[in-house]
């Protein structure tokens, strides 16, 4: 299995806490925030983008 030096979550929806919090707890770290404009359809207010670089 490769092994690489980073690793990117592209737009994690700011509503799913659970991912969120667990992808922090790996080590991830947002980088971007992306305001959505279907906020009142979906609920959705951002999308998180998170990096894990590995040392």
């Amino acid at each position: 299995m490769p092994q690489y030096d980073e690793y990117v979550l592209d737009e994690v929806s700011d509503i799913n806490t659970p991912a969120l919090r667990l992808y922090e707890e790996l080590g991830f770290r947002e980088f971007s925030r992306k305001r959505v404009h279907h906020f009142g359809i979906s609920g959705i207010k951002y999308y998180v983008s998170l990096r894990l670089t590995q040392k």
